[in-house]
């Protein structure tokens, strides 16, 4: 693989919109560097380590990104636009950077187009598989690059969860249930996310009966809340409700239900809250309106509803 070492670091440093003279400071010489990214010159491990670290990149990973890709793939690398080159730069410094939507958007439209994804990059990518769900399964492409190290059955897992949750919420069970199938080949995942993942497979099972899907989840979310977890029980009400609202059976409003979404409401910001005009709010849970009407109640009556 002489000479692909350092047409993989062109690629994966425009990929960051990290400047060539920033990259290598200190270690190569401008010239050394221009002759490394053209495949010229190989460059001595010595050297490769710290600039991996520089790029966020593990040895593994990057090793796995050279195995998978050569040749033309990687040398098609381009400079990036300035609202992509933007969002990723401020990514890559801090993972929690509150990126605009069309920050994230660009974020998203790259991660499937460059010829050459991180696993940062790909991590990214997995809670926005909602906005591009058509787009899912280039990301698991991409992510299969990397399924003999580490955090790949963490990223598999993190993808098959949000990609679950997406096809449930568009009442789309066939394939949710080739999700489930996917989920489960997963061998080694932490104690949470296998709760996460015994209560969507349930769920999913269970569909499209209402009354069995509340008999095999509602245990689960008295577990949550008996181990003091009470926003992920919350969020699994919230979650439940509205998979069941996407396939037409949630046909009345439970106290528990309704106690997630107030306790939702008062967990909001004080600023937001003050320019939310709650009626129209409580507009976009289909029916809740009409349930607090009919129960001649409040949102705040239902605050201790578990």
């Amino acid at each position: 693989m002489a000479g692909e070492t350092g047409k993989l670091l062109r690629a994966v440093r425009l990929g960051q919109s990290i400047q060539q003279d920033r990259l290598y400071s200190g270690l190569l010489s401008q010239r050394q560097a221009i002759r490394l990214e053209s495949g010229s010159n190989d460059i001595k491990a010595q050297l490769l380590f710290p600039i991996l670290e520089r790029l966020h990149m593990s040895a593994d990973e990057f090793n796995a990104l050279l195995t998978h890709e050569q040749g033309d793939t990687v040398t098609e690398a381009k400079p990036l636009p300035q609202l992509l080159a933007k969002a990723l730069g401020e990514f890559t410094s801090w993972g929690d950077w509150p990126l605009t939507e069309m920050e994230r958007a660009a974020i998203t439209r790259y991660a499937l187009t460059a010829p050459v994804t991180t696993l940062a990059q790909i991590e990214a990518m997995i809670p926005l598989i909602p906005v591009f769900p058509q787009q899912a399964e280039k990301i698991w492409r991409r992510l299969q690059v990397f399924s003999e190290l580490s955090r790949y059955n963490e990223l598999a897992s993190d993808w098959c969860h949000n990609r679950l949750f997406t096809l449930l919420f568009m009442g789309k069970r066939t394939e949710a249930m080739r999700v489930v199938k996917r989920w489960q080949s997963l061998t080694t995942l932490p104690g949470d996310a296998k709760q996460v993942r015994l209560f969507m497979t349930s769920l999913t099972a269970a569909l499209p009966n209402a009354n069995a899907v509340y008999a095999v989840t509602d245990p689960m979310i008295e577990a949550w809340r008996n181990f003091n977890e009470p926003v992920m029980a919350d969020g699994m009400i919230d979650n439940r409700r509205h998979i069941l609202t996407s396939f037409g059976i949630h046909t009345q409003w439970r106290n528990q239900e309704i106690g997630a979404v107030a306790r939702l409401v008062r967990a909001m910001p004080q600023a937001a809250l003050e320019q939310l005009n709650i009626p129209e709010y409580l507009n976009q849970f289909p029916g809740l309106n009409a349930a607090l009407k009919e129960k001649q109640a409040t949102l705040d009556d239902f605050i201790e509803a578990l």
